[in-house]
């Protein structure tokens, strides 16, 4: 067996169609997207990176901030290092290093 490592990067995309119900979106939030992003922000050593459909970004920076602001928080250490980031008028995806 080599003693070779292995990177990897795990990726997530979230998504839900336009239109999609209010109930439906809260509860996945809460249930499902929130208490993700709390325990990516807890390891910032994992490697991977997070794609939101527009409609969902657009969902959460209204009707559920807390989530947003905390998705935020977690891609602002690339997003300051990346210059196809700040080209990107709304952020859709975040990739973390652990460079």
């Amino acid at each position: 067996m080599s003693d070779a490592s292995l990177a990897f990067c795990f990726g997530v995309h979230n998504h839900q169609p336009i239109g999609n119900f209010d109930g439906v979106l809260r509860e996945t939030t809460e249930r499902a997207y929130h208490p993700f992003f709390a325990r990516l922000k807890a390891r910032p050593e994992i490697r991977m990176t997070v794609h939101c459909t527009g409609s969902l970004l657009d969902w959460l920076r209204a009707e559920a901030r807390p989530t947003f602001d905390l998705l935020g928080e977690i891609v602002a250490p690339v997003a300051s290092t990346s210059p196809s980031w700040r080209s990107c008028p709304t952020p859709t995806s975040a990739g973390r290093s652990s460079a």
